[in-house]
């Protein structure tokens, strides 16, 4: 019988500490995408994985055929690696870099938009 990877899922958010808002943020999707992955039952396995490191839970027991060794990828990734930010870290930085490039962009546009008046 196959398993339906969107209700074991489910299942476990429900049991976890953390909200589906707090899960989704860390994700870096909207709420309704965790509510619409609920209801997948051949959930892709990157998605599981990525839903293990949120939850910091090991899905070998719920899908052993998807993951033969989880535990260590569950973990934060050692620092002799050189990276020391966790995940929701790193989508912070991604995001204040992102807005520092569209307000240089804006005021590029506003400086184009300038110089081009002033020569008609």
């Amino acid at each position: 019988m196959l398993k339906n990877r969107g209700e074991i899922l489910e299942r476990v958010v429900r049991q976890s500490n953390m909200s589906v808002v707090a899960i989704a943020r860390q994700m870096g999707v909207e709420r309704s995408t965790v509510y619409r992955h609920f209801t997948l039952p051949d959930l892709d396995a990157g998605l599981i994985l990525r839903y293990s490191k949120v939850l910091k839970h090991d899905f070998t027991e719920e899908f052993p055929e998807l993951f033969s060794d989880l535990k260590s990828i569950i973990n934060e990734p050692d620092p002799s690696y050189g990276i020391t930010k966790s995940y929701g870290e790193l989508l912070n930085e991604r995001d204040y870099w992102k807005d520092k490039y569209i307000t240089l962009l804006e005021r590029y546009n506003e400086l184009i938009i300038k110089t081009f008046s002033n020569k008609h």
